[in-house]
């Protein structure tokens, strides 16, 4: 079976424990699909050089987080089903967020504000997840026509639209690598509005503007774009990062992130709380599977 019809296949499944289960049975059976019949196994082999070569020695870990990076992947899927029917009462029942009190702060402050996130497969849960908080969001997304293939456009294209429903007036920022995509930022964070920026980003997707890091053992290069935009608008600054728990539980963590140091200050901050969040849940990354990804 060719990938293409495989992905298919999988994402009809997906749909129909959307359709046809109550949430907390659909996660349990979506991991169970995604771990026996997801297209993307094909990942693994990179994906598990990658982790054995940050966590040396450790084999059952490696293992352990490539059954639950195919898993992690499913339950994104499955999410982007749910979209459109999730409301706050899914922070009460499924979603636990943590010292968000962070993010409260930095929105008291007037300014803009930048949410420094990362590509763990929930990526774009987690900007839901601020819309149910009943913030107005715009995260930053690079352009789909640029990355996604012909067969996932309906999905692809859904997903946003059902996502976005959730951003109060707020919309994705789509990233073509041209210059409008800057001016848009400026505009967003002096109208004192919530960005949210992925930069673990691999090399070939942005060349430019980068920094690098120590990161379990290697060196990452991260894109600090945002970052200069946002300390030029005097934009405060926080991270976050999302953990899918088990079943259909999530938690969304916040942190604060000083730009005293200006932008090498704080990529060297996200970088080691991106760290933390990789050794936590290392299946929950995405950036395992980037051809670029480490020095």
């Amino acid at each position: 079976m060719n990938y293409e019809k495989r992905y298919r296949i999988f994402l009809l499944g997906t749909k129909l424990l959307s359709v046809f289960c109550p949430p907390f049975l659909a996660y349990r059976i979506a991991a169970r699909w995604g771990r026996w019949f997801s297209p993307r196994k094909g990942e693994l082999g990179l994906v598990r050089e990658r982790l054995a070569l940050c966590f040396p020695g450790n084999q059952a870990l490696v293992e352990v987080a490539c059954r639950y990076y195919l898993e992690n992947a499913a339950i994104n899927a499955l999410n982007s089903y749910f979209y459109r029917q999730m409301s706050p009462g899914w922070l009460v029942r499924r979603i636990r967020v943590v010292d968000d009190q962070h993010l409260h702060t930095a929105i008291a402050e007037g300014k803009g504000v930048l949410v420094l996130a990362a590509h763990q497969h929930h990526l774009v849960m987690l900007g839901v997840v601020l819309g149910l908080m009943g913030l107005r969001v715009n995260p930053i997304l690079l352009d789909p026509k640029l990355t996604v293939p012909p067969y996932l456009e309906d999905y692809m294209g859904r997903a946003i639209r059902d996502s976005e429903s959730h951003y109060h007036g707020g919309q994705y920022l789509m990233v073509d690598l041209s210059s409008n995509y800057v001016r848009k930022l400026y505009r967003l964070f002096d109208a004192g509005e919530i960005v949210v920026s992925a930069n673990d980003f691999p090399r070939d997707l942005a060349p430019k503007r980068r920094l690098s890091f120590p990161f379990l053992g290697q060196q990452l290069s991260c894109a600090a774009g945002s970052v200069e935009v946002a300390l030029s608008r005097g934009a405060t600054i926080v991270s976050a990062f999302i953990f899918w728990q088990g079943a259909d539980r999530f938690e969304l963590r916040f942190a604060p992130i000083e730009t005293e140091a200006g932008v090498a200050g704080v990529m060297a901050q996200y970088a080691s709380q991106l760290e933390a969040a990789v050794v936590r849940d290392p299946a929950g990354w995405e950036g395992w599977k980037w051809g670029q990804l480490f020095l």
